[in-house]
């Protein structure tokens, strides 16, 4: 945040969320993590996928995103769209999809 402080600038992170759960386990655990994306709360984000070892490969760039878009003034979160693999073809276990943009 520090480096970008002057500078017009979008930070963009990217991940996939839960990985091969039931449907229902992957839209609960991911449901959390959303919660703390809204709540611009990265260590939140960073403690809740530890203790309940969710699978969200890139919880890092994440918190990153986060913590640099809270130290240039982000205020709120939105989330665009939530998914999974389900939804295009029947599965067992999914891999949970989330689109959201933090602003200013």
């Amino acid at each position: 945040g520090r480096i970008l402080q002057d500078r017009a600038a979008v930070i963009v992170a990217s991940t996939d969320m839960t990985h091969m759960e039931t449907r229902q386990v992957a839209s609960g655990q991911d449901r959390l993590l959303a919660e703390r994306i809204l709540a611009l709360d990265p260590e939140g984000l960073i403690r809740e996928r530890a203790r309940r070892n969710i699978t969200m490969c890139g919880y890092g760039p994440t918190a990153a995103m986060l913590f640099a878009a809270k130290a240039l003034g982000a205020t709120r979160a939105e989330i665009f769209r939530y998914g999974d693999s389900g939804e295009a073809h029947a599965m067992r276990e999914v891999v949970g999809y989330l689109s959201a943009g933090v602003y200013r």
